[in-house]
């Protein structure tokens, strides 16, 4: 679970069954992130880039996002490649 508000991630891990809680350092500017991604992607469009990933990498990415949000609304495990609604 991830919160913007707070800048913490909560991560469940089903081998021991535990929450861990991830702090965002306090030095990190979340916006470049995104600043530095539309920079990239718009130099792709224009032809100046290459992209970093391929039509393969982003389905699989999300796949992954997908099972994400099905896991924690259900709270299981999503298994991605037996999972029949892939």
């Amino acid at each position: 679970e991830w919160s913007h508000r707070q800048k913490s991630v909560l991560l469940y891990e089903i081998s021991n069954k535990k929450w861990r809680y991830f702090k965002e350092d306090k030095d990190y500017n979340s916006n470049q992130m995104y600043l530095e991604e539309m920079k990239h992607f718009i130099n792709v469009l224009r032809g100046r880039e290459k992209s970093v990933t391929d039509i393969y990498a982003a389905e699989q990415a999300l796949k992954v996002i997908v099972a994400a949000k099905r896991s924690s609304k259900l709270h299981r495990f999503i298994d991605i490649k037996r999972d029949k609604n892939w």
